[in-house]
């Protein structure tokens, strides 16, 4: 029997913003949130979630609390993980807000969905030695490895590792996550459908598909969110299993790590050198951060920085033009 991990991160409400169209929460809260929401409550698989406080805020904001509560009525048929109450780009200037940011994600799902989290999402975070042991000493016992390529796993790793801390590892494909995550790859084609159906057979370990939530629906390639409803109805037909990743903290893993090799966003911007609009934005972002607001630039705008220049809210730019 096949095994799937599915995961999203849903944490961007921005990402329904073009220069042509501007930003419409109600739209990507009618054309995203709400669908995926009644979606998986009509599929009735196991997934799992992060659900991060500042979308809380969005859909308290935005009079859509309704989206939420469809997710809370799922009980434990959503699994939530545990994360920062707010996205965070690994900078190290935020180092020292993590273990708190932590903490208070953590309360949050506990209050709200009546869950405690088993294991950790590190979004945009660096993944190594330190933030492992971080977590561990949080009680976390496990850490999902989306988001880098970490030196135990390729793109098209499956399985599960352990690591140096005893923390449990999971490795997402990368490739099969690409097939549905980003509306460049144009996945709306049966074809398309049918070679992650292939390639998913292939596999005998469990198989982690991690996506942003907010590709699915809305403002990118509207086939997305019909072409994740067939995938779900067909892999039911198949028999496939979805499983929780705390259905896996007591199986054997496949592997060992005794160092974490640091991966993606680890406390600089290399990775926008080649960006230089997107860059430009970060550092007007960053200079103008003060003390008393900074939570507000953390929660609402590098959000946004770490998408495509064109997908930045209006908020984001205008803020930046105000600080320049």
């Amino acid at each position: 029997m096949r095994r799937i991990i599915w995961f999203e991160h849903m944490y961007q409400p921005s990402w329904n913003f073009t220069k042509r169209e501007g930003w419409d929460p109600k739209r990507m809260i009618d054309e995203c949130y709400r669908p995926n929401a009644l979606l998986m409550k009509r599929l009735g698989l196991k997934i799992n979630m992060n659900i991060t406080q500042t979308m809380f805020d969005f859909f308290k904001q935005n009079d859509a609390m309704d989206v939420l509560e469809i997710y809370k009525s799922l009980g434990a048929q959503i699994e939530y993980v545990g994360s920062t109450a707010h996205h965070i780009l690994a900078i190290q200037r935020f180092k020292k807000v993590l273990p708190q940011e932590i903490r208070q994600q953590h309360a949050f799902i506990e209050h709200y969905f009546n869950q405690s989290p088993k294991v950790f999402f590190p979004p945009e975070m660096a993944i190594d030695q330190e933030t492992e042991h971080l977590l561990k000493s949080l009680d976390y016992q496990g850490m999902i490895m989306s988001g880098g390529t970490p030196n135990f796993a390729g793109w098209e790793t499956t399985g599960t590792f352990k690591g140096a801390s005893g923390l449990m590892l999971f490795a997402h494909n990368g490739i099969l996550s690409g097939q549905f995550a980003f509306p460049v790859n144009g996945f709306h084609s049966d074809h398309d459908l049918q070679l992650v159906l292939d390639k998913i057979e292939s596999y005998q370990l469990p198989v982690m598909f991690a996506f942003d939530h907010e590709s699915f629906g809305g403002y990118h390639n509207p086939h997305q969110l019909e072409m994740k409803r067939r995938f779900f109805e067909i892999a039911k037909e198949k028999g496939w299993e979805f499983v929780h990743f705390s259905d896996l903290l007591n199986e054997p893993v496949y592997g060992s790590l005794p160092t974490l090799q640091p991966t993606t966003w680890v406390g600089d911007f290399s990775k926008w050198d080649r960006m230089p609009d997107r860059n430009a934005a970060i550092n007007a972002a960053m200079e103008s951060m003060t003390p008393e607001n900074e939570l507000f630039v953390r929660k609402w705008i590098l959000p946004s920085c770490h998408l495509h220049v064109d997908y930045a809210t209006e908020l984001f730019w205008d803020f930046v033009k105000a600080a320049a």
